[in-house]
């Protein structure tokens, strides 16, 4: 193939349930919009979902409550979106409706009525559907990243948030992180390291990076953090069978699988005072 196209794979991950909303209503929407996304996608498929995003979004009116002026024509100029309202739950049932009849009526060559619409509708939203199901699995895949933190985009694996954006929206940042991963993996062909028979995706993913997101520890706007080395010995700091996978750590009730902001080791002899006191000074603090 020609070298110079790369296929590119778009993913959405709700974020219902990986962070607590201010509002109820808010979190409401968001759960709702999540089921219909999937729903969508379930029975027409990955592009319908997308056209259903995509129509919510322009559906939006324009919004400049907040902006400077001049910040707002500066971001126009370099090619930057006029920032929109917030959805409304009236918008989305709306253009649902509307995205699921032009996709029956191109696969039946009938239109659908009100009533097959509504039908189709309510059962997008039941409770125990498989909506549902696949809203708590990407709400669960959230949480156990740690990217909780939102809004924000993962671009093979690397994080934008509102804070790379200058709080004008991570839609404005979404063109030059693709321009930026493109010029990464062209870099990648000119080196010889990936070719024809690479799979690319596999390669990217399998890069360096985090098995979990921790804002303390991967910065933004700041170099990368120093950590002290700890050798243990040959093998010691094995990932699946050294002291690392093997170490136990105490946590609070509850949080075994929260994501934590520090992980702290304590280096001392238990048998003589000061190292017990050392243990229980870590303990309670």
């Amino acid at each position: 193939g020609d070298e110079g196209d790369y296929e590119e794979h778009f993913g959405v991950v709700d974020k219902e349930a990986a962070a607590q909303s201010k509002k109820e209503k808010e979190a409401e929407l968001s759960h709702r919009m999540a089921k219909l996304f999937y729903a969508m996608k379930a029975e027409h498929g990955n592009v319908a979902a997308m056209e259903y995003l995509q129509a919510c979004n322009e559906a939006r009116p324009d919004s400049m409550r907040g902006m400077d002026p001049f910040m707002l024509q500066m971001m126009m100029m370099q090619g930057g979106s006029m920032p929109r309202e917030p959805l409304t739950g009236k918008i989305a049932a709306q253009k649902w409706k509307e995205t699921w009849r032009s996709y029956v009526r191109a696969r039946d060559g009938k239109k659908a009525t009100k009533k097959e619409t509504s039908d189709a509708y309510r059962a997008a939203l039941e409770k125990e559907g498989a909506a549902e199901a696949a809203v708590r699995a990407a709400s669960e895949l959230v949480r156990r990243k740690g990217l909780t933190d939102l809004p924000l985009l993962l671009l093979n694996g690397e994080i934008y948030t509102d804070e790379d954006a200058y709080g004008q929206g991570l839609e404005n940042l979404l063109q030059p992180a693709v321009g930026k991963e493109l010029q990464h993996v062209s870099g990648l062909v000119s080196a010889e390291k990936v070719d024809d028979d690479t799979d690319l995706l596999d390669f990217l993913m399998g890069e360096t990076g985090y098995p979990r997101f921790n804002k303390l520890m991967v910065p933004h706007g700041r170099s990368e953090p120093a950590f002290v080395p700890l050798p243990l010995g040959p093998g010691h700091m094995a990932p699946e069978t050294g002291l690392a996978a093997t170490l136990p750590y105490v946590h609070p009730d509850g949080t075994q699988d929260d994501v934590k902001e520090v992980s702290q080791w304590v280096v001392a002899d238990p048998e003589g005072a000061s190292g017990r006191q050392l243990m229980h000074q870590a303990a309670v603090r």
